[in-house]
């Protein structure tokens, strides 16, 4: 199964500054297990998570050709 990960913002440093990530998946993995087993990301560092462009919780468990965005924590000064 294939996915797409794209990050928003400082997030993009989680896929190396890369507009987008194609992710092939052998077996059936929530958000959070992607995060953190095919990306090396600490769930808890990323504020939001869009599939599709809807609001999704970790435990989600993405199907074929789904966009993933990830949603920074909000910052400023």
């Amino acid at each position: 199964m294939k996915i797409v990960v794209k990050a928003m913002g400082m997030a993009d440093k989680v896929l190396g500054g890369k507009d987008g990530l194609v992710l092939t998946l052998e077996e059936p993995l929530t958000i959070k297990e992607i995060l953190s087993t095919k990306l090396g990301v600490d769930p808890g560092a990323v504020m939001a998570v869009l599939v599709n462009g809807h609001y999704q919780k970790r435990d989600y468990v993405p199907r074929e050709g789904d966009e993933i965005v990830l949603v920074p924590p909000l910052g400023g000064g």
